[in-house]
């Protein structure tokens, strides 16, 4: 029988008797706990990993692990599908709290919308925009910046580059996309193998809701290896909706 519930009704004891790895065990072991959740069932979702954009306290073991702007990280992306009364998107993270330097808790939560409250005044991001009735304070104040990169997908569009060139003699594939879909890539009807990993590689906000399309024609030319994990993960886990 499947033990799968609602997220906010389970618990930190709940997880370690779910999984079996004592709550102490867990830092450093982000990917790995969230792939224990969900194959014990314990809630619906897939595992996710990419990077935590978040601060990170003084006092957390991650604190020192050098200059770059991210950490490394795993959580679970909620299926919450039919529960209408919850905001999409929702993901559940069972060790955020080591970034935090927290007494061990499992963040439920989802990326701030116009429908969130400022801290100040309790007005929406709305209508802090609303001319009519303007809030008490001057600027909105909410949780910030989503702190959840799936993929790395903010990296990879500061560090995506412009397509490669064709060469004379290179070979090319035909990539099975829709015209339109081709169109707006701005993509040859050919492409060289560069080219195709150009494609394969680019920013999942860019594939957007053909990522699955792209993925799937990619596959068929023959070049899979070209798409990382976490895209065709997060592209078939998507597709349809």
């Amino acid at each position: 029988m499947s033990r799968e519930r609602a997220a906010a009704e389970l618990t930190i004891a709940d997880v370690v008797k779910g999984i079996g790895v004592p709550v102490q065990e867990w830092s450093g072991h982000c990917y790995a706990i969230a792939c224990a959740i969900v194959r014990a069932k314990l809630v619906k979702g897939r595992p996710a990993y990419g990077h935590w954009l978040g601060r990170v306290h003084p006092q957390s073991p991650f604190a020192r692990r050098g200059p770059q702007p991210f950490v490394r990280h795993g959580w679970i992306v909620l299926d919450e599908r039919g529960d209408h009364a919850q905001r999409p998107g929702r993901i559940l993270d069972p060790t955020r709290w080591v970034f935090e330097a927290r007494e061990p808790y499992l963040f439920i939560g989802g990326p701030p919308d116009q429908d969130e409250e400022c801290e100040q005044c309790g007005y929406t991001r709305d209508e802090h925009d609303d001319d009519q009735d303007p809030p008490t304070c001057s600027e909105f104040t909410g949780l910030g910046e989503w702190p959840y990169d799936e993929g790395g997908d903010r990296f990879r569009q500061a560090t995506q580059r412009p397509m490669p060139a064709r060469a004379d003699g290179d070979k090319v594939f035909r990539l099975a996309l829709p015209r339109k879909l081709k169109e707006r890539l701005q993509l040859p009807q050919r492409l060289t193998v560069e080219q195709l990993h150009w494609v394969a590689t680019l920013p999942y906000c860019v594939m957007g809701r053909d990522a699955w399309a792209i993925c799937s024609a990619i596959d068929a030319a023959g070049h899979k290896q070209f798409i990382p994990m976490d895209t065709w993960i997060r592209a078939d886990a998507e597709r349809g909706l």
